[in-house]
């Protein structure tokens, strides 16, 4: 969709590779709480005070040494 800012960069963290019986593969996997990194840059003609707040989708999915949950979305507001 027309978001008012460009995403330039996405610094996720490094996860923990983790083997569960339920999957042949290993899988990346975050604990706690974690702080992803983004920069982003206002699109032309866009003043900080149009683009905020600014919603951000974030997708993941939550498992545990057994399963994994439907994958879910949140909406996270920057002010």
């Amino acid at each position: 969709h027309d978001a008012p800012v460009e995403i330039l960069s996405v610094d996720y963290p490094q996860g923990k590779l983790v083997n569960f019986d339920f999957s042949d593969e290993s899988i990346t996997v975050y604990e706690g709480v974690i702080t992803i990194q983004m920069r982003l840059k206002l699109k032309p003609g866009i003043s900080g005070k149009t683009a905020f707040p600014l919603n951000l989708e974030l997708s993941y999915q939550a498992c545990n040494d057994k399963q994994c949950l439907l994958p879910s979305t949140k909406t996270v507001q920057l002010n």
